[in-house]
């Protein structure tokens, strides 16, 4: 069975983190067009460039679960990197933008456009993987958000280099080249991207029939929905569940963290004294950082099934940095405020994946997941138009509102996981189905002892 898991992981998830890589870098690179100077060429003014923000995330937050349904309609394989293709064009189209109208319809189109990617990967690695594999494949999946802000600041250091060339100024290129290499991409991709285990094409009669029923027998047979129509009671359902309120409270506070973190790293290390050039280089280490240490407590977290504690942990990290970089000043003491910025990274990109993996976890086995998913992942992102409003113009480059507002959020978002444990402790007892029955990863040719100690997250 490992030699069989390793060879979906090798057939799934690089293509995906790719994916979603892209996704990532394009939505966030208006963070290093800002600090080329977005603004001032295209004359925005007070709080304009904030508004724009604020509706890409709007949209994105609208059309999440829409998007999970025409995944259902159609197909992976035809979907996602459909998405991508309409997503790299609106990129592209970014680079010409002339004023503060292109502006907003741009940022409103591209939220429209990738709404989709992140909901529709969760849902079909949730068919792929049973609970007890699913956070460090989440992990290594969404670490490559991380890699994008590294990879981005690489690649805004480069472009704005090209200020000038062609009669245009370095942001735009950032646009440019970065959204025609999306679609280049989508069309390469197309032709790799799997759909279900049961038309994989990657592996053999045997393998599919193995993989089939170790999925079948650790997630129920009515989870395996993507073979079923869309029905409106799942969205009944869906609503009815009110776990499901508990954990998008949770994924919107953890979004108000990472947008503000990514979206405004590079003016918030400019303000403690660098260049624009220098800032975007010095992103570069943080994400690093947080993308290894993202697989690390992915990695714990499915061992110990250890939701809650790895959220928990992470959290502290994120409350501790927000407090300091509040209290601190950036200017005075920018060694502090930059060391700090690593915790946020840590912590962050640790949280993300355990609290999809925690709800993915309570779905095992309900139809209406593909939905469920796309509603916590939707509403969730509209935590990115919350943080376009709390980190001001008027404010740089302390920002003293932005980072307190980040640490009260963190503090919502640890009232709700607790509240979530509390529900999970009182409520069914098969709330712990996804420890039961587990497949070991394992198989060294011996008969196994299946029976496992099961300790609740």
């Amino acid at each position: 069975m490992l030699s069989l898991v390793r060879k979906v992981d090798l057939h799934i998830l690089p293509l995906f983190a790719l994916f979603y890589l892209l996704s990532f870098l394009d939505r966030s690179n208006v963070g290093n067009a800002e600090v080329q100077g977005l603004s001032e060429d295209i004359h925005l003014h007070g709080n304009q460039y904030s508004i724009g923000l604020m509706l890409f995330y709007i949209a994105y937050s609208v059309f999440g679960m829409p998007a999970n349904v025409m995944l259902r309609l159609l197909s992976p394989r035809l979907w996602l990197p459909s998405l991508m293709i309409s997503w790299g064009v609106v990129t592209t189209l970014t680079g010409i933008v002339q004023n503060y109208k292109g502006f907003i319809a741009v940022r409103i189109f591209l939220g429209v456009c990738e709404a989709g990617m992140l909901p529709g990967i969760s849902y079909v690695l949730s068919q792929w993987y049973v609970p007890h594999e699913l956070q460090k494949r989440q992990a290594i999946f969404y670490c490559s958000a991380s890699l994008a802000g590294a990879f981005g600041g690489i690649l805004a250091f480069g472009l704005g280099k090209m200020d000038g060339i062609g009669g245009l100024e370095g942001w735009r290129w950032i646009f440019i080249i970065e959204g025609c290499l999306t679609v280049a991409v989508a069309v390469l991709g197309m032709s790799f991207v799997q759909n279900y285990p049961e038309n994989a094409r990657f592996l053999s009669v045997h393998e599919k029939q193995e993989l089939l029923e170790k999925v079948e027998r650790n997630v129920p047979r009515e989870d395996l929905s993507h073979r079923q129509k869309f029905k409106l009671s799942d969205l009944r359902d869906a609503l009815a569940d009110y776990h499901i309120y508990f954990h998008t409270l949770v994924y919107l506070s953890l979004h108000v963290v990472v947008y503000g973190f990514t979206v405004f790293l590079p003016t918030i290390i400019k303000g403690m004294g660098y260049t624009s050039s220098n800032a975007q280089l010095l992103t570069i280490p943080i994400y690093v950082v947080g993308c290894f240490c993202s697989v690390a407590i992915a990695a714990v977290a499915d061992w110990r099934a250890w939701r809650f504690q790895a959220l928990t942990f992470c959290l502290c990290l994120l409350f501790t940095a927000y407090i300091v970089l509040g209290c601190v000043s950036s200017v005075e003491h920018p060694n502090a405020a930059y060391g700090v910025c690593f915790l946020i990274g840590i912590g962050i990109y640790g949280a993300i994946p355990t609290s999809i993996a925690w709800f993915a976890n309570h779905l095992a086995g309900k139809s209406h997941k593909h939905i469920s998913l796309g509603l916590q992942i939707g509403i969730g992102n509209l935590g990115g138009a919350i943080s376009s409003n709390i980190y001001r113009e008027q404010e740089k480059p302390r920002y003293k509102l932005g980072h307190f507002t980040e640490a009260g959020f963190i503090g919502l978002c640890f009232l709700s996981i607790v509240a979530i444990k509390v529900m999970e402790a009182y409520s069914s007892p098969n709330i712990s189905k996804e420890y039961e029955n587990i497949e070991p990863e394992y198989d060294n040719g011996e008969k196994e002892d299946t029976r496992v100690h099961i300790e609740l997250s």
